[in-house]
Formats: C-alpha cells, sequence, structure tokens
C-alpha cells in the first residue's frame, strides 16, 4: 500500500510538472514573437503587449500578444493603385501585382507611414484584373488600425495564419490555464495552474539594462507587477511566473500551500496540494537598441 501510495504521489506530479513546463515553453514563444510582423511604428508599441493585473482566478495575471508573421516567400507583396474612401465588410482593391495571393488569405494593408493598419480576409483572388476581394463580414480589426481607407501605394501584404493573431492567456475558475486566438472561445492549455504571475521590465533610463529589484520597493527597480501608465516603448524583458498543484489533495501532506509570487500572496491555509513554481524571463526580440517595436 505504501509503495502504491508512492507511486500515485509522483505520478501526478510528474504529470503536473510536465503540463506546467509546456505551457510555460507555449507562453514564452508566443511573448517572444509579440510584435513580430507589426514592426511599422514605435508609437504603437503598447498595443503588441496585451497586460491586465490580477483580474484573472486567484488574483492571477492575463497576458497576451499581438504578432503576424509575414510570407517568407518574396511574392505575397504588392501596393493599392486605386484609392478606396473607406473600409467596409466589403472591399476590392486594386493592385500592382497578385503573385503569391491565394483565396483565404489574410492580408495586410500598411498606411504611408505603416503607424495605421488594417488586416483582413481575402475570399478570392482575380490576376486577370490583379483585384483582391473581400466580402466576409468578421473582418478584423486592431488598434491602429486604418481609418480614412486605403491609399494608393499603401502596402499589402499576405500574413502567415499558422501562428499569430491576439493571443491571450488566463487561468478561468476551474485552474485551468487557457489560451485564445483573436478573441476566439478560450481553450484549456494546461490543468491545475493556479497562478500566473507577469512582471514587466521597463527600462525606464532607457540605459540598455532594466535594473534588478521591484519599482517603488527596492530603488532603482525597473521591475512592475502593474505597467499601467508607463512607457511601454521601454519594455525590454517579461518575467513570468506559473505555480502548479496535483490533480488532488493528499491527506496525509498538509504541507501545501499556495506560495507568495509577485503582488499575489501567499493563501492563508496550508493544504494537501503539492506544488511546483516555474519561472522565466523572456527577452523580447522584435526591438532594436534604443526602442521596442511591438
Amino acid at each position: 500500500n505504501m509503495q502504491h501510495k508512492s507511486y500515485i504521489v509522483q505520478e501526478q506530479v510528474a504529470e503536473m510538472q510536465q503540463s506546467e513546463r509546456v505551457a510555460l515553453q507555449m507562453i514564452t514563444r508566443d511573448i517572444r514573437m509579440a510584435g513580430l510582423g507589426l514592426q511599422f511604428c514605435n508609437d504603437a508599441a503598447g498595443g503588441k503587449i496585451i497586460f491586465s493585473n490580477g483580474t484573472g482566478n486567484n488574483n492571477s495575471d492575463t497576458i497576451g500578444v499581438e504578432y503576424h508573421s509575414f510570407s517568407p516567400k518574396p511574392e505575397g507583396e504588392t501596393e493599392i493603385t486605386t484609392n478606396v474612401p473607406a473600409i467596409s465588410a466589403s472591399s476590392e482593391l486594386d493592385v500592382k501585382d497578385t503573385t503569391g495571393f491565394n483565396n483565404n488569405d489574410w492580408v495586410m494593408v500598411a498606411g504611408g507611414e505603416e503607424c495605421q493598419y488594417a488586416i483582413f480576409y481575402v475570399d478570392t483572388v482575380d490576376a486577370g484584373t490583379k483585384k483582391l476581394h473581400h466580402t466576409s463580414t468578421s473582418k478584423l480589426t486592431y488598434g491602429y488600425k486604418l481609418t480614412s481607407g486605403f491609399m494608393i501605394g499603401d502596402r499589402v501584404r499576405r500574413l502567415n495564419r499558422e501562428d499569430g493573431g491576439r493571443i491571450i492567456y488566463a487561468i478561468d475558475g476551474s485552474y485551468i490555464l487557457t489560451r485564445s486566438v483573436d478573441d476566439g472561445a478560450a481553450q484549456p492549455l494546461a490543468d491545475n495552474i493556479e497562478d500566473m504571475q507577469i512582471a514587466y521590465g521597463i527600462d525606464i533610463n532607457n540605459n540598455g539594462v532594466v535594473a534588478d529589484g521591484k519599482f517603488g520597493v527596492v530603488p532603482g527597480g525597473e521591475w512592475f507587477d502593474d505597467p499601467t501608465g508607463r512607457d511601454m516603448t521601454l519594455l525590454r524583458e517579461i518575467k513570468l511566473t506559473l505555480v502548479a498543484r496535483t490533480t488532488r489533495e493528499d491527506p496525509a501532506y498538509n504541507a501545501g500551500a499556495r506560495p507568495a509570487v509577485e503582488d499575489n500572496p501567499a493563501a492563508p491555509a496550508a493544504d494537501g496540494f503539492r506544488r511546483r513554481v516555474l519561472q522565466t524571463t523572456v527577452k523580447l526580440r522584435n526591438i532594436d537598441e534604443t526602442v521596442a517595436r511591438f
């Protein structure tokens, strides 16, 4: 009986750790991709990391990213040749070249200074008349979207939709870490994730180094639990922490308690769950030495 109990406990612990590692790797990958394909305008920096402090289950944080990969092929990029005064759910774009564009593609149209853009779905491509047709009513729109219509010279580029978009991670009421894409339904990613905490490393001094320590606690610290009101163009790193627990409590184990992480205090009482804490710091890649581009 003792050996069987030990086996069950270790099996739960191994399952918990594996699930937590996979979740951490996936979130880390998306954070590193933040802003890919959208690095047009530095003013748009805050829109590519979507943060929310302590709004999830058990005071957990919520984080999202926005990125779109361009096609790796040289084709799939062109320019608009006729003005379209207003953007609507149904559009027909005259372009210089339709090479590389296909039916059911997603494309991005960027404005003259590329500080504004719109993303939409292409229903059909007419190579003969060099037109891209869009008739779907589920047009995707984002912050900094084009509002004054499409103009001659605006760049049109095909996007890879295998991954990317607007991706949100959160913990639901059942302690399931979820992932939603493009404001779609939240899909389960990992069970028994009790807490997710995010800290934002903002290089306030713009000296290329995010100082250790929490802002307001350690003098000179540049890590924030909630970056609201901060200059997000100086965001350089994100610290991600996940707290996982076993599926079931062990009546003979009463040393467990959800630990304090970032600004989320520890649970007031111990219980029978075993827990593991994984943490990683992610350097944002889509930036240059001085200005974040995401």
